[in-house]
């Protein structure tokens, strides 16, 4: 007669099958350990055989991956042939990108912003050599791309339809005093002027009231209005500003009253010819940053999201606004069978 199948009986079954089958992994790991030591190795590729009628193929691999961090830290140590072998992207942030998209239906125009240069803090738990653990904190500057509201870019009044096509354009951000803070470990920033911004604190902020068109009124936050000015710039102002230009001799070879001469000659056909794409930081009215733009087409790093393109202009028309006829319509149906009803009664 069978025994009774219960659960006790099903649990030291599955006990002993699962022992089994242990034992012949460990069986069949050792019989794969014996025969690659009797194939032919290599670092990578496959090497076959044939045995009792059996064709016994082993495939080898190397992988190869990069320590991010030790990277850039010894970057500028590598030589350029090294450097080449790696590209370098934006982080695309997700949680912006769904944040122009929900601007572009809402308002009609999302904007991207990027790619911009931000510290990151990389922390790595390592084991050294005398087993002991250590933490190493590695900040890094990184490119990234954020989202920015379409009330705080000011872009040229001369623009139709393409951004790009302007002479220049404002954006506006606020910041607060820690924010400022780290500014100061981005390089390029006045540290020093920061830090007399910090100590006046934030100046009133003049806000547009919704209540009293074409009408503003000074608003008392503790955010620091910041502006970035994005355009081009004479290359003798930059030049007498101290930073070096392309093409243009340097400060060095003024000595030399040739050296004089070709270098005002140079000066005359770059202003005519050409300009300096650059962005410059204003806050509390003062310059804390001027740096060339990060593009080096000189195209301004914005990008327009239009839900629906309106010829002619720069922002976009909504998706509220692409159903206010049909919804202007709807109210005016529900209304005469509404007073239809009240009429009947």
């Amino acid at each position: 007669m069978n025994a009774p199948i219960n659960l006790d009986t099903l649990a030291a079954a599955w006990v002993i099958a699962k022992a089994s089958e242990e034992r012949a992994k460990a069986e069949r790991y050792d019989i794969e350990k014996a025969l690659l030591a009797l194939l032919p190795a290599k670092e990578e590729g496959t090497v076959s055989s044939e045995a009792a009628g059996m064709k016994i193929t082993a495939g080898f691999k190397l992988t190869r991956k990069a320590d991010t961090l030790a990277l850039r830290q010894h970057w500028a140590e590598l030589s350029q042939e090294a450097q080449d072998c790696f590209k370098w992207a934006a982080e695309v942030s997700i949680t912006e990108i769904r944040r122009a998209i929900r601007d572009a239906a809402r308002i009609g125009t999302g904007i991207i912003k990027g790619p911009v240069p931000v510290v990151r803090t990389d922390r790595r738990w390592s084991v050294g050599p005398d087993g002991v653990t250590q933490l190493s904190v590695v900040e890094r500057l990184a490119p990234t791309s954020t989202c920015v509201s379409c009330w705080d870019l000011f872009p040229d009044p001369s623009v139709t339809d393409d951004l790009q096509a302007g002479a220049y354009l404002f954006e506006r951000e606020y910041a607060t005093s820690r924010t400022l803070r780290e500014f100061a470990k981005t390089p390029g920033y006045d540290a020093d002027t920061l830090v007399e911004i910090l100590r006046e604190g934030p100046l009133k902020i003049s806000q547009y009231d919704e209540r009293q068109e074409r009408r503003t009124r000074p608003l008392e936050s503790e955010d620091y209005e910041v502006y970035h000015y994005w355009g081009d710039l004479d290359p003798e102002d930059l030049i007498n500003s101290g930073l070096s230009v392309r093409g243009v001799l340097e400060p060095a070879q003024e000595g030399d009253p040739e050296a004089l001469e070709t270098r005002r000659m140079q000066l005359e056909r770059l202003a005519t010819l050409t300009s300096v794409s650059i962005v410059a930081t204003m806050i509390n009215g003062r310059l804390v940053r001027v740096a060339p733009n990060p593009l080096e087409t000189g195209a301004f790093p914005f990008d327009v999201v239009r839900w629906e393109a309106v010829e002619g202009r720069l922002w976009g028309s909504s998706a509220t606004r692409s159903v206010r006829t049909p919804q202007r319509m709807l109210n005016a149906s529900a209304r005469a069978m509404m007073e239809n009803v009240g009429m009947a009664k």
